[in-house]
């Protein structure tokens, strides 16, 4: 996150930059070296998102129950997407597990946290099953576990297996089911892996059936003005009123007049599956224009060097401020996340030709069941965009380059692939408040304008002496 001297004596308080923690001992610059390929001031461009995909097909579900859900693929979670389904157990621990397809057990792992116990089944057509929160371990699987507990002298293991130990066939029982690791129910976590490149899949693409007759629904609807090219205000948000037949239109009516030609867009919605309750993550959604296709958003599949581009994806300081997950329809150039297809201009609106832009969300989820929204966003007699930084901020921040910030109380560093957008920076001191007895320095605040919380990609402290 940052650098700081020996002027800097703790405690400090940073309000800024506190989301991502990464546990990798690497700098800042060597993670961002592994996932990208480079540390050049030129962000790497996306993989093609609009490659066609072949999903695997074959499996069989891994328990004898009909798959219920109470979490779909591609989730918003805090600092992450969902990378699998959790499949409904019945309230109930020890259900049978069954392997989805031939192949071999090629990693065991035991923790109190996370995953708890977890299996990793390797199959031929590479790809792999991961079974987790999980109870116990059946038969062959259960005393190699054992063995290697024994050899270790640890409970907590994460264990390698080699192909041919550990051979398993379609349908075998491996596990029971349970509520282990950072699990608040008894359910079971399933995911499906490409097995070189560790991109988690959406199951439901893979075959994996589930019934859904029911649409999306849509809650919000927002439109976010910008200061600069990448800099936006907090949004407009509208709550949204159901139509019928799965349409969706704004309840303070479907005009919205703004004063800058540069405008995004943003949405809040749910999904659900047949007979169930619980809301559930969205599959995808397209944003058109006048009729013209902007933006598309799709979870097919998450690579786990993207997922903490969820913080981009998603208006952070809103969640932040415990207003829930509102989706943003449009990109921040220092956002990698490979989800988005059909995108022009980063999915950003001009308005400086003064008309009225007719503005169509389409919500849709992977049995194709859809819902729309409409508005209508214009801004009258709007001159061409000025980008303007306004006042109120110290330094500008670059998403695209190295950044420092020093003055005679602190030294702060922040490498290149820090920020997802430009920064407007300020930083302040205070002493102890009424009641603090146990600061013993001034207190550094860090944040951005116009918004008080900024998302991170990846970084790591350090202290410079």
């Amino acid at each position: 996150m940052m650098m700081m001297n020996s002027r800097v004596v703790l405690p400090v308080l940073f309000t800024l930059l506190y989301s991502l923690l990464s546990n990798e001992p690497d700098s800042l610059s060597t993670s961002i070296a592994k996932i990208w390929g480079n540390t050049t001031t030129e962000a790497p461009s996306r993989p093609d998102p609009n490659a066609p995909r072949v999903f695997p097909q074959g499996f069989r579900s891994p328990l004898d129950i009909p798959i219920r859900l109470s979490g779909s693929f591609g989730e918003l979670r805090n600092n992450h997407f969902h990378g699998g389904l959790d499949i409904k157990t019945e309230s109930r621990e020890n259900l049978r597990i069954h392997a989805v397809a031939d192949g071999y057990v090629s990693r065991i792992a035991v923790s109190p946290r996370g995953y708890g116990n977890a299996l990793y089944i390797d199959h031929p057509n590479g790809y792999t099953s991961v079974y987790a929160h999980i109870n116990t371990f059946e038969g062959a699987i259960g005393d190699y576990l054992k063995q290697a507990q024994y050899r270790s002298q640890e409970f907590e293991t994460d264990e390698k297996i080699p192909p041919g130990v550990l051979p398993i066939m379609q349908g075998q029982f491996i596990a029971k089911s349970g509520n282990t690791g950072s699990s608040g129910a008894p359910h079971l976590h399933f995911e499906i892996r490409d097995t070189n490149t560790e991109e988690a899949l959406n199951p439901l693409l893979c075959g994996f059936s589930v019934p859904d007759q029911v649409a999306p629904r849509i809650d919000q609807l927002a439109v976010y003005t910008f200061k600069t090219d990448n800099i936006y205000n907090s949004p407009q948000v509208f709550n949204c009123k159901a139509l019928g037949g799965n349409a969706y239109s704004p309840v303070s009516g479907s005009v919205v007049t703004v004063k800058t030609a540069r405008v995004g867009l943003g949405i809040k919605a749910f999904d659900k599956f047949s007979g169930e309750t619980n809301l559930n993550g969205i599959f995808g959604m397209k944003v058109y224009d006048n009729n013209q296709l902007i933006y598309t958003f799709e979870v097919d599949g998450i690579p786990f060097s993207e997922t903490r581009c969820l913080n981009s994806h998603i208006d952070y300081k809103r969640k932040q401020d415990e207003q829930g997950f509102l989706q943003k329809c449009f990109i921040d150039p220092g956002n990698r996340l490979s989800c988005y297809k059909d995108v022009i201009n980063q999915g950003i609106i001009n308005l400086a030709d003064g008309q009225a832009h007719r503005i169509r969300y389409e919500v849709y989820d992977v049995a194709g069941n859809q819902s729309t929204a409409q508005l209508t966003v214009q801004c009258p007699s709007c001159a061409p965009f000025v980008p303007n930084e306004g006042t109120g901020f110290q330094q500008l921040l670059r998403y695209s380059s190295e950044n420092y910030f020093s003055n005679d109380q602190i030294e702060l560093r922040f490498p290149y692939g820090a920020f997802y957008t430009d920064i407007l920076f300020t930083h302040s001191t205070r002493g102890a408040a009424k009641g603090e007895t146990n600061v013993y320095s001034r207190i550094h605040k860090v944040l951005q304008r116009p918004n008080t919380r900024t998302e991170l990609f990846r970084y790591t402290d350090k202290t410079r002496h």
